[in-house]
């Protein structure tokens, strides 16, 4: 059973080395930190209030801007693209 594990995980990442699916797994946190910065520079005024309030609304925003623009976007196409390493003839 361990040795049909680690055919199975082995086969996956011989599939998706250096493909695409990766770069955005590692490339979605530095999307969400822009996204934060983002909204961060785009203030007018700071948030006023405790330390506590300020990181409430900072993370909120960014956490809104993210949920609902750039991960349907990047459910997509990662599920396109893994979908291509998969029906493509060249595994």
């Amino acid at each position: 059973m361990k040795e049909l594990a680690w055919a199975l995980v082995s086969a996956e990442a011989m599939k998706l080395r250096r493909g695409v699916p990766v770069v955005l797994a590692r490339g979605a946190p530095a999307i969400a930190i822009l996204l934060e910065l983002i909204a961060v520079f785009g203030r007018v005024s700071p948030p006023y209030g405790n330390a506590a309030a300020k990181w409430r609304v900072l993370l909120q925003g960014g956490f809104a801007a993210w949920v609902g623009v750039c991960l349907p976007m990047m459910i997509a196409f990662e599920a396109a693209c893994l979908a291509n390493l998969e029906h493509s003839g060249k595994h």
